[in-house]
């Protein structure tokens, strides 16, 4: 399997550290080799065949994703209900399906399905859905071929195990597709019942990304790198989110997931910093979000954004469509909820245990929030009968409220609730204990030794509380530190950066402006670093929280005391503050206003303090006007005899900025369809709308991107006339769309057929006794008492129901009848008629058309369709394209269509022409197709010896029902043609 950039870089780092170790002299040589080697080895491991996320979805056409967008534009007009929140969550059921060797061996377990499941709930929260186990047991399929699964054998394996009631998940231990390795791989939305499935492989379920990723797209998420290759330049994603920008309608349809050049040349990461210098058209550099869960950059974050979860959320109506093959309504089927959940504070974080209550749970889902109403995110799953649960990633000074529920149901237990006061995060490690870690701290000031921890070994999951180490310090003094990645500094080592946190305001949180110390790409520990940390005048003074933590440096430095790194180790320590001028008070701030439309002024206003006042962003006094452009944190300090007490509390000043938004990119269509026109909300607020350039008005807008259906008849440039918000009023509309519309030209419909019934071999010509007899619609018959025919075309009647008002009273002498002329387009299907008329059959086969040319398209191609109204009608066997205004076909000279299955007559050859088959007078049903029955044999016996009448049994067009019409039916008895009739 390839492997990423950034990853490839680790790999060759520890290859070539490898190759120094085995290559060095010296006593210790065995060691440092065999350390070496296990590292090779477990990066080798992890980075080469793990850590990159293939996805075998495969993109879709730019036409299936303007399907889905038009059906969905459709489901939204006739939506009733309201979308699913974070706080109202729809709940969905999973079948996990999981592939096992014929042993039963080797297969994900259900403590792991609970956990994928805890995962799943946590990245969907924000979209309001949520999902819960179909079923108390998984469905384990233990069978050595399927286990390693290959895309070829999808539907053997889903016939047999598919739900129709729920999304099917997939769990094999091997995935590929032609011999390529597949992470898993999914289907965006559709009505049919094969993309109502997943596919995950056993390693990658508890990665954080790889099933979010797959539902993602069974959402109808696009990966954010959709179209960055593309042939056609302007479907390709812009950088830029201002005028100009096409992401509302390019990429991955979504403009607050930046343009992503993906394996597009010069696009290099260091880390999970994104370092290369491609371009998008335009000459702008990208700048790619490597955290995104619809990315390719694996290891780099697991987040969706704000226009993802709405775009989920639209998804949603796409897999509940009632036209689908599938539903998601399989019942929940855990007896009762939990009870007696109990959360209880310890000094390792808050406790929970609760009752079981039900014999048939699949397992347990753990959720919290910090208010009662929510809005809960799912903690983890625990295995069924597992009761208790330890939550150790705590915030200080917060109230904690917990419930759960059985993970296949959506019934929750009563709430528990829990305070914690000052309480530190625990910080994680992808890879706990590996060989990156600090072996040595030491601290120090100018007389000696404060912290002396050296040789130490990684503790607890790479996580060491040393806090029971203690050092006397004072504010405003100096303190210099040692740190190193192996004891003593020699002996090998792994590369790494070091950042120091204090928490000087002990607040039980390491706040942005407490980071002591950060290292730099010239001083990591290699082996070992040193540096000087400052103890602030306004530090408080008593134990404080001091935290060290380092990792691998290809990761770039330490930014977070908190997050789940890859590779390294963190250490908490204590300092003994002593601060003499402490305290000063924190001033007290209060602003007329916290909430501002951008443009608008404050007045912020301190109070508690004596002395001067300082404000965070450099102003001074105890009252000052601002008027921020974006959301901004102010403080205040006060600074009395020369000593500046702790900062205030944070006020923050939140900045609605003005509604701004932007048309989507240009079209073009034919006179006659429609299209899309994307209007994207870059900033503003909820609900919002606009006015177009046309006049119409949109209101009450609840998603950032809205869809409007367009059909101009002429080509149309339009714009924002104004774009509003209910919160800030009137903003910014920018850009402009041109609807290029294609116009139909009056075409020239040259054809020419024969009817068997007239047709004579001798001349190659049509006889035209009904013309000679004034037989025909409009004509007055000669025979004084025969009835006349009535005026106009004949086919307005049952079952051609043709309404055309074409009409002749002066027929030309070589007028043989009337044909019925149709087009289809694009399928020979009798229900993509897209023109029909009457016309007049010529003896030598021509047609002339009494009433208006069909307006046709340049360059289209229509199927050609003849029917008369007592032979069968045929359909030309290939689309004719129209070429210069012009549209020519002869059925003389070739078959007509004919069916396979079952198979069917075209026309009938005579000598080397082909004529229309006679005898099909009985065609009074519509929506069938031709055929010469006993019918049409009654309906001639009826009308035996009638003679000058226009009548459909008068098979040979000879002015009169004989027994000549009856040799005709002898003849084609049995015939018909499967061309359908409108």
């Amino acid at each position: 399997m390839a492997c990423s950039l950034f990853e490839a870089k680790r790999i060759a780092d520890f290859q070539g550290y490898f190759i120094r170790m085995i290559t060095k002299k010296g006593s210790h040589i065995g060691s440092e080799i065999r350390v070496a080697l296990f590292v090779f080895l477990f990066f080798q491991s992890t980075f080469s065949s793990g850590q990159v996320l293939v996805c075998g979805t495969p993109d879709p056409s730019g036409k299936e994703t303007l399907g889905r967008e038009t059906t969905l534009h459709s489901l939204k007009d006739s939506r009733s209900a309201e979308y699913p929140t974070a706080a109202n969550p729809v709940f969905l059921p999973i079948r996990f399906h999981v592939l096992r060797r014929s042993n039963g061996t080797d297969g994900a377990t259900t403590s792991d399905l609970n956990k994928v499941l805890s995962t799943l709930n946590s990245s969907f929260a924000t979209s309001g859905i949520q999902f819960y186990m179909a079923g108390s047991i998984p469905d384990f399929i233990d069978n050595d071929t399927y286990f390693e699964f290959d895309y070829s054998e999808e539907a053997a394996l889903c016939s047999q195990h598919d739900l129709p009631n729920a999304i099917n998940l997939y769990v094999p231990g091997i995935i590929t597709n032609g011999g390529s390795s597949l992470t898993g791989y999914g289907y965006y939305p559709s009505t049919n019942a094969t993309s109502n499935r997943l596919f995950v492989r056993k390693d990658r379920l508890l990665d954080n990304k790889t099933v979010a990723h797959e539902m993602g797209h069974y959402f109808n998420l696009l990966h954010t790198f959709y179209n960055n290759s593309n042939a056609i330049l302007s479907v390709r994603e812009l950088v830029t989110r201002g005028e100009g920008a096409n992401c509302a309608g390019t990429g991955d349809l979504l403009c607050d997931t930046p343009a992503d050049p993906f394996e597009l040349p010069n696009t290099t990461t260091t880390g999970c910093t994104y370092t290369g210098t491609a371009t998008d058209a335009n000459g702008q550099l990208f700048a790619p979000s490597l955290s995104n869960l619809m990315s390719y950059y694996y290891a780099c974050g697991n987040e969706f954004t704000a226009g993802q979860y709405t775009r989920m959320g639209d998804g949603l109506l796409l897999r509940t469509n009632p036209t689908n093959q599938y539903t998601l309504d399989y019942a929940a089927s855990a007896e009762e909820a939990p009870a007696n959940l109990l959360a209880s504070l310890t000094d390792n974080g808050v406790l929970l245990t609760f009752s079981d209550t039900s014999s048939n749970e699949s397992g347990y889902i753990i959720e919290r929030a910090t208010a009662p109403a929510g809005p809960y995110v799912s903690l983890t799953g625990l295995a069924p009968d597992v009761t208790t649960f330890l939550d150790a990633d705590l915030r200080s000074n917060t109230t904690y409220y917990y419930r759960v529920r059985a993970s296949n149901s959506s019934r929750y237990s009563t709430l528990s609730s829990v305070e914690v006061g000052r309480q530190y995060c625990r910080p994680s490690y992808a890879t706990a204990c590996s060989p990156v870690l600090i072996a040595d701290f030491i601290l120090s000031d100018g007389s000696g030794t404060l912290i002396n921890n050296v040789n130490t070994d990684c503790g607890s999951s790479s996580y060491s509380d040393h806090t029971g180490l203690k050092a006397e310090v004072k504010a405003g003094e100096n303190y210099a530190f040692t740190a190193r990645a192996v004891a003593g500094g020699a002996g090998s080592y792994y590369q790494q950066h070091l950042t120091i946190w204090v928490d000087f305001n002990q607040n039980g949180t390491f706040d942005s402006g407490e980071m002591a110390y950060q290292s730099t790409e010239t001083a990591q520990m290699t082996p070992t670093v040193a540096g000087t940390m400052s103890i602030p005048m306004d530090a408080f003074p008593g134990e404080t929280r001091m935290r060290v933590r380092s990792q691998y440096h290809t990761y770039g430095p330490v930014t977070d005391p908190c997050a789940q790194l890859a590779f390294g180790e963190a250490e908490d320590y204590t300092l003994n503050i002593t601060n003499d001028k402490f305290p000063l008070p924190a001033p007290l701030l209060t602003a007329t206003s916290t909430t501002l439309c951008e443009g608008e002024k404050a007045v912020l206003t301190a109070t508690s303090c004596a002395g001067t006042l300082t404000w965070s962003h450099g102003a001074t006094g105890t009252s000052v006007e601002v008027s921020p452009t974006v959301t901004t944190s102010y403080t205040a300090t006060c600074t009395q005899d020369g000593c500046t007490g702790p900062a205030s509390d944070s006020l923050i000043i939140t900045v609605l900025p003005k509604i701004k938004a932007t048309l989507g990119t240009d079209a073009t269509v034919r006179r006659g369809d429609s299209t899309l026109l994307t209007i994207s909300r870059q900033s503003g607020t909820f609900p919002w709308g606009f006015t177009l350039s046309d006049g119409s008005v949109y209101e009450n807008l609840p998603d950032s991107i809205f869809t409007v259906f367009l059909k101009p008849t002429v080509t149309t440039t339009y714009h924002l006339t104004q774009v509003q918000d209910k919160t800030c009023g009137v903003g910014e509309g920018s850009g402009t769309a041109t609807v290029t519309v294609v116009q139909p030209v009056k075409v020239d419909v040259q054809v020419k057929v024969f009817l068997e019934g007239p047709y004579r071999s001798t001349t190659q010509t049509m006889t035209t006794a009904l013309n000679q007899r004034g037989l025909l619609p409009g004509q007055v018959p000669l025979n004084s008492s025969a009835p006349p025919t009535p005026a106009g075309q004949p086919y307005y009647t049952s079952p051609w129901n043709y309404p055309g008002t074409e009409a002749v009273s002066v027929y030309p002498a070589d007028v043989v009848d009337w044909v019925l002329v149709s087009l289809r387009s694009p399928s020979r299907s009798v229900t993509e008629v897209v023109y029909r008329g009457a016309a007049l059959l010529h003896a030598n086969g021509t047609l002339s058309f009494p009433g208006s040319a069909p307006e046709l398209f340049e360059q289209e191609e229509y199927y050609l369709v003849v029917e008369h109204r007592n032979h069968l009608g045929v359909l030309s066997e290939r689309a004719i394209k129209v070429e210069k205004g012009q549209l020519s076909y002869d059925f003389s000279q070739q078959d007509s269509f004919t069916a396979t299955t079952p198979r069917s007559v075209g026309q009938k050859k005579i000598g080397t022409l082909f004529a229309m088959l006679s005898c099909d007078g009985n065609q009074k049903t519509p929506n069938q197709h031709y055929d010469i029955n006993v019918s049409d044999f009654s309906l001639w016996k009826g009308a035996n010896g009638l003679f000058d009448r226009y009548l459909p049994t008068d098979f040979n067009l000879d002015a009169q029902v004989s027994v000549a019409d009856k040799v005709l039916w002898n003849r084609n008895n049995g015939k018909f043609s499967m061309i359908g009739r409108q």
